[in-house]
């Protein structure tokens, strides 16, 4: 039986469709495209660093999806805030722009105990954990400060560093560039950052952007949408295929037969 030739083109459509779709419909969405920074807009009330946050001091948010990990933050010219807060009494950390796994990524872990808030510049050498100070490694700390609080269940440590520190341990910040971001929680009472994580994440963070609440991890979404599509698509280029052998390919191996 020969499939039409308006089926045909009409699949021939979905396909390229269904490959564009995750790209055009998805990412856009999950990304959450606000209006960027620009100018005076970086010139915003400076973030008390006292591990406390307080109502209006950030103006942006990320919070993942199982609620265990937030991270605040505020940009004032070429500094960056950020705040930390972890449903644990243990240790918590982020990491800017990792390579493999966690491997190569700028940390930053900290944590509160009886004696007070401690927070580390870091730099992740192995592909999971093996996190070691950057001054360990000949680069330097460039927290410029930080502090912290912590209650029965939540650890907040709060800091702010350069969005570009000139040290080969640290990543560069790009504002208007979405930035991968790894977190992680120790778990309770747990002081040693290289001790395996109670929760982890990661996610993409533009942070430039405004008034932004990210509350889903905007990288596993739009993959998951990116291979619905790409499976969908593969169906797509079966049938084609099956038509084509089934129908022009033997119908012309037929005819050669016949002559």
């Amino acid at each position: 039986m020969e499939i039409p030739k308006k089926i045909v083109k009409t699949l021939m459509f979905f396909l390229v469709l269904f490959q564009l779709f995750p790209t055009l419909i998805f990412i856009p969405i999950v990304s959450n495209p606000l209006k960027p920074m620009h100018g005076s807009l970086f010139l915003q009330q400076i973030p008390l660093i006292d591990g406390k946050i307080t109502k209006g001091e950030y103006s942006n948010s990320y919070i993942d999806p199982n609620d265990e990990f937030k991270l605040y933050w505020k940009i004032n010219e070429d500094i960056i805030y950020l705040a930390m807060v972890g449903n644990t009494t243990g240790w918590v950390g982020i990491g800017f722009d990792p390579g493999f796994i966690v491997k190569d990524a700028d940390m930053i872990i900290g944590w509160v105990n009886s004696s007070g808030a401690y927070a580390f510049d870091a730099y992740a050498t192995e592909v999971v954990g093996g996190f070691k100070l950057d001054t360990a490694l000949g680069g330097a700390n460039n927290l410029l400060a930080w502090n912290g609080t912590q209650t029965n269940t939540q650890t907040i440590i709060e800091f702010s560093r350069p969005l570009e520190t000139n040290d080969r341990y640290d990543k560069i910040i790009v504002p208007d560039k979405n930035t991968t971001i790894i977190w992680a929680i120790g778990s309770a009472n747990q002081d040693n950052m290289n001790t395996k994580p109670a929760d982890f994440g990661q996610t993409l963070i533009e942070f430039g952007k405004v008034n932004v609440t990210i509350t889903k991890d905007g990288t596993s979404f739009s993959n998951k949408w990116i291979i619905i599509g790409s499976i969908f698509s593969i169906i797509i280029l079966g049938v084609i295929i099956y038509y084509y052998i089934t129908t022009i390919f033997l119908k012309n191996r037929k005819n050669k037969k016949a002559t």
